[in-house]
């Protein structure tokens, strides 16, 4: 779990495969807002960023932080051999902590490896 503040990042290489994208998604299950006139109604923002070359790539085809949903991707083109930055940060917590889910799509390199969930 992440605590307000808190960034978590793991390094992916791409694989050689016949895939035109990669997709990283991040879910979580955000607290119970009790407001019925919020806007936005995240009570635990968690922030999904992939630094690629350089260039920071933000979700929902967005240009910044997606600060409405608690399910975020982003999509890439695929070039094999290119290593993907993924960061989940906790943005703004009401909680202590924050669990979340994240899934690499595409094709990977081989030694990948798993983190423990969180």
């Amino acid at each position: 779990p992440l605590t307000s503040g808190q960034e978590w990042e793991k390094s992916f290489k791409l694989g050689t495969c016949e895939v035109e994208h990669t997709s990283v998604t991040l879910t979580y299950f955000d607290k119970e807002n009790s407001s019925t006139s919020c806007n936005p109604c995240i009570i635990n923002r968690l922030d999904l960023t992939i630094e690629k070359d350089g260039v920071t790539y933000y979700p929902n085809g967005l240009a910044g932080a997606d600060v409405k949903n608690n399910s975020q991707r982003i999509r890439i083109p695929h070039v094999a051999g290119d290593s993907l930055m993924v960061k989940v940060r906790a943005a703004n917590l009401a909680t202590a902590e924050q669990k979340f889910a994240l899934t690499v799509s595409g094709c990977l390199d081989a030694d990948v490896g798993t983190n423990k969930p969180t």
